[in-house]
C-alpha cells in the first residue's frame, strides 16, 4: 500500500508543481503522502533555504 501512496502523491506532487504560480513554493511528494514522514530538515540546510 505505501508504494501504491507514494506513486499517486508523486503524481499529484507533479501536477501542482507544473500549475503553481512561479513565485510560490514548490510542493513536495510528502504534502500529499499523509503516511510517508519528510526526514528533518537539519539547521545548516534551513538557514541555506531561509536566505
Amino acid at each position: 500500500m505505501m508504494r501504491t501512496e507514494w506513486a499517486a502523491a508523486l503524481v499529484a506532487s507533479t501536477l501542482a508543481n507544473i500549475n503553481r504560480k512561479k513565485d510560490s513554493p514548490a510542493f513536495s511528494v510528502t504534502d500529499f503522502a499523509p503516511h510517508i514522514n519528510e526526514a528533518p530538515v537539519s539547521l545548516d540546510d534551513a538557514m541555506k533555504n531561509w536566505s
